[in-house]
């Protein structure tokens, strides 16, 4: 144990003695550069390996009950992730712009431009590209440079995109963007979900998205930790897979999906006429 002092290095071994009067010193080393005095004491190394023992046992449980109280976020996050890019993947697809489109595209950019703009797919840990070519995977790029002379294929696929539907890109960049705002810790965040989920939530709405009950919960804060033990309650992670069974989004123009605008089904597409 070291100890500093400004004054007589005898002063701090009578502190020393005075506070630790029984426990006895084994060695003392001063310091005179410093005006510190380093004592040694005796360890006993089977009191200290036990110690040792308890803390990691300790650390080990606190570290399975944290992954049980996450578990629920971290599943949902996923899978309602997963949802989203299904039913935006599909709108990119389409040949005509699906009903929304300019709504969404304003609640998008007004929400999350300034992110775009200051931060944009540089931040270094961000996957808002990956998110991008998930959406676009169906769309081939024939050209693009990322200013070094280098092939950049976001860059190619952004700049074609702009070309052939500015609107359509706007909106694969932005739902990108809005999407690397939102992880598995964003679900137990009552401020992250009004910053970040719910502003999404209301732009996919504008795009004829129908949020299912366990996203619907989550949003209004189903899985914010809760109670003494901080886990999380509700199962939205099993209810996310049953909702995906019922969830098939309907081909372009096809009968079902004149019928899923008329019932309001979950995860209907609607398109202009």
């Amino acid at each position: 144990m070291e100890r500093h002092t400004s004054g007589d290095i005898g002063e701090a071994v009578a502190e020393w003695r005075e506070e630790f009067g029984n426990d006895p010193v084994v060695g003392i080393r001063a310091l005179t550069w410093g005006r510190a005095v380093v004592f040694y004491r005796e360890v006993d190394e089977q009191a200290e390996a036990e110690a040792k023992r308890e803390r990691e046992e300790r650390f080990a449980a606190e570290r399975e009950e944290r992954e049980r109280a996450e578990a629920p976020a971290r599943g949902f996050a996923d899978a309602s992730r997963e949802l989203r890019l299904t039913f935006v993947s599909h709108l990119m697809e389409l040949k005509g712009q699906p009903k929304g489109m300019g709504r969404a595209v304003a609640l998008l950019a007004s929400r999350f431009t300034l992110a775009v703009l200051t931060e944009g797919f540089s931040q270094w840990n961000s996957n808002a590209d990956d998110i991008w070519a998930s959406l676009t995977q169906s769309i081939e790029a024939t050209s693009g440079d990322d200013g070094d002379g280098d092939f950049d294929p976001l860059r190619v696929s952004v700049e074609a995109m702009i070309k052939r539907d500015p609107a359509r890109a706007a909106l694969g960049l932005l739902i990108a963007a809005a999407e690397d705002t939102i992880d598995w810790t964003t679900w137990r965040d009552p401020e992250a979900i009004d910053r970040h989920a719910a502003p999404l939530y209301e732009a996919l709405d504008a795009l004829g998205y129908r949020q299912s009950e366990s996203e619907s919960d989550a949003l209004n804060g189903s899985l914010i930790p809760s109670g003494d033990d901080g886990s999380d309650t509700g199962e939205a992670e099993a209810a996310l897979e049953e909702d995906a069974k019922l969830r098939e989004t309907p081909e372009e123009g096809s009968a079902e999906a004149d019928e899923a605008g008329d019932a309001g089904e979950t995860g209907e597409v609607v398109q202009a006429e």
